[in-house]
């Protein structure tokens, strides 16, 4: 009877003195040393071995991260755990870095960058404040790379039900690149939308942190009252630049912006789901048909399709490979300085080794402009050919100029003729 009553008075003792199961509250001691947690607190670890652990007592909430040195250089992160514990909140995140996507509308976080800066958050209606109260921590470093975290409930209006959301992102960059419940989105490539969450219900009522329901929300977050309705439209314009007399394009920016970002822009973001607006002017789109299907030539095109002379320079005029240079000087200059081992345009790098020798060729076409020493000095110029004056205003240092009318790069005289118009 005696070794009856001991093997039972023994099964009872076992999970607490084995630490194997424990209901809530649980106290957590917040000194990096993790073996004071409960085994049932374990939530889960994630493909970077990062430990995440939850549970609570009477007067906190605490989160258990193992497997990050927060102040690392090359590996370090910044950590965010974000509550939903009212009827309030707003479904988007502080901006730090970028602004991600909740599953909830949240009216609480915690933010830590290292060991000098953590703070308790508060949505306050129109953004997130700083919280009057603090949490307790310990945080993870190279030495030892855990760090707990204790939230006190008065701090974020003593709920009994909470959501809870937990994830790291780069330090500068905003991406994020683990995040807790798993089932969420982290794919170290800009802002995420959030789907999943811990939901602790009836914290006061003695449970083991294990039952923790993941949810999930099936329906889109609501919008907040206040949130502004934005639109994002991207207009696409280029005036009409075909001289009607000489059928000659004047200006080569519909092919060139047509060839590149006007392209890339819904190239790039057709892979994701944003939701713009592409506004096309009717002088552009005409434009471009006139490129596509009449093979129409533009002041550089009409140079380039022509041959070179033995010299390896184009078979040009000083005025032709002037006005050429001249409408290109505000070009980015990147074009000129493409190296063969950039990941991104290195393939560029012998047609800018060429562009630059080219610059560097047609220097002499533009010391003749370089007398004027001031911005928006106005010089009075003529054509020479139609004997129309107008005025020019001086827009670089180098003596660049456009007509006071601000259109950059005309070298159209106000004749219409295209004519070149020469400072006297």
């Amino acid at each position: 009877m005696r070794r009856t009553a001991l093997v039972l008075v023994m099964l009872f003792m076992a999970p607490s003195l084995l630490g194997v199961v424990a209901e809530t509250p649980d106290t957590i001691a917040l000194d990096g040393d993790m073996s004071d947690w409960p085994q049932d607190s374990l939530q889960t670890t994630d493909s970077n071995a990062v430990t995440f652990r939850m549970t609570w007592d009477e007067s906190h909430l605490f989160i258990g991260w193992s497997g990050t040195d927060w102040a690392s250089e090359s590996e370090g992160a910044d950590l965010f755990i974000y509550l939903n514990s009212s009827e309030g909140g707003t479904p988007l995140s502080k901006d730090w870095n970028l602004a991600q996507t909740l599953p909830f509308a949240a009216d609480h976080a915690f933010v830590l960058e290292d060991s000098t800066y953590s703070s308790l958050q508060m949505y306050n209606g129109g953004a997130w404040v700083e919280n009057p109260q603090s949490a307790a921590t310990w945080i993870g470093h190279s030495e030892n790379q855990n760090t707990e975290v204790g939230i006190p409930w008065d701090a974020i209006g003593n709920p009994n039900h909470v959501g809870v959301i937990v994830w790291a992102q780069w330090q500068d960059a905003g991406n994020v690149w683990t995040s807790f419940p798993l089932d969420n989105p982290a794919s170290s490539n800009g802002a995420e939308s959030f789907s999943h969450w811990y939901q602790i219900e009836n914290r006061t009522t003695p449970q083991s942190s294990s039952d923790i329901v993941i949810q999930t929300s099936d329906t889109p977050v609501d919008k907040v009252d206040d949130a502004l309705n934005l639109a994002i439209i991207f207009h696409q314009h280029q005036p009409y630049y075909k001289n009607k007399l000489t059928g000659m394009v004047e200006m080569p920016w519909v092919r060139v912006h047509g060839m590149t970002e006007y392209v890339d822009s819904p190239g790039i973001l057709s892979n994701t789901d944003t939701k713009v607006t592409y506004n096309l002017v009717p002088s552009f789109i005409e434009q471009l048909l006139d490129y596509s299907e009449n093979g129409v030539l533009d002041v550089h095109t009409d140079i380039a399709r022509r041959s070179w002379n033995s010299a390896g320079y184009p078979n040009a005029t000083a005025l032709e490979l002037h006005t050429m240079q001249f409408q290109s000087f505000w070009n980015s200059g990147w074009i000129y300085n493409v190296t063969a081992d950039d990941s991104r345009v290195g393939w560029l790098q012998p047609s800018s080794e060429r562009y630059s020798e080219l610059y560097d060729m047609t220097l002499h076409n533009l010391p003749r402009l370089w007398t004027i020493p001031c911005w928006g000095h106005k010089i009075s110029s003529t054509c020479k050919f139609c004997g129309i004056s107008t005025n020019l205003v001086h827009l670089t240092s180098k003596g660049s100029t456009i007509p006071v009318t601000g259109i950059k790069g005309s070298s159209t005289c106000l004749c219409k003729m295209g004519n070149t118009l020469w400072p006297i």
